[in-house]
């Protein structure tokens, strides 16, 4: 297969008609595209796609190994290179994340507000929606950021408050009215201390990992392809 892609270098149809194998046609960028399997998924293929000899002569790449027993040799037909898109084509989307930026803006400064006056006046619960218990087993619709704001608010004193900007650009405003003891039917002492273990492992695990890529200067510039995970 990489002596016929080799050998006739201008088509890959003659090497696909030798060994009755199939062209097939996609559209491709430089990178590999989250949620893409297959060999277009290969860094290393895309690699020898968007080379100097593939890009400007319309060769075919050498053969490129994507998985176990599998070969793969590509040629390009069309090339768009990058290029800043007119604005008639993106006004609408800069249009979109523009209202929505102002907002959030808007929400947040709002939220604030709320959360300042409801800090001076625990009482003032106007706009504040009917009391529901959150824990993480149990998050009631919070998003994860949302929920560890509010468990992680000084409950010391309480009422206490809380404010989050949520995920889609609103804020959410929360009074903590009272703590409950964990429900031991939802979670044991046991498997309470093994979470807690696991989160305090995890989480050193990562601080260890930001300061020696702090110490070295260290960056990932490319994420490593599904391939190379499972490399022996």
């Amino acid at each position: 297969f990489g002596n016929l892609v080799y050998e006739q270098s201008d088509s890959l149809q003659p090497a696909a008609d030798k060994l009755k194998l199939q062209v097939q046609t996609a559209t491709v960028l430089r990178q590999p595209q989250p949620g893409v399997a297959g060999p277009l998924a290969s860094a290393k293929l895309l690699d020898a796609i968007f080379g100097a000899d593939a890009l400007r002569n319309k060769r075919n790449t050498e053969a490129v190994e994507t998985g176990a027993s599998q070969m793969v040799s590509a040629r390009i037909t069309q090339h768009n290179p990058a290029r800043v898109p007119a604005l008639a084509d993106v006004k609408p989307r800069v249009r979109d994340l523009l209202v929505n930026k102002l907002a959030s803006e808007q929400a947040k400064k709002a939220g604030e507000a709320r959360l300042a006056a409801l800090k001076a006046n625990a009482t003032d619960t106007a706009g504040l929606e009917a009391a529901v218990s959150v824990s993480r087993a149990k998050p009631q619709g919070l998003s994860r950021a949302q929920l560890e704001a509010v468990l992680g608010t000084d409950a010391t004193k309480l009422p206490a408050v809380a404010g989050v900007a949520a995920d889609d650009g609103s804020y959410i405003v929360a009074r903590i009215n009272q703590l409950q003891p964990r429900d031991t039917a939802v979670i044991d002492d046991k498997r309470a201390a093994q979470q807690y273990a696991g989160a305090w492992a995890r989480a050193e695990g990562q601080a260890y990992l930001a300061a020696l890529k702090s110490q070295y200067k260290a960056v990932i510039k490319v994420a490593a392809p599904a391939s190379a995970a499972s490399a022996p």
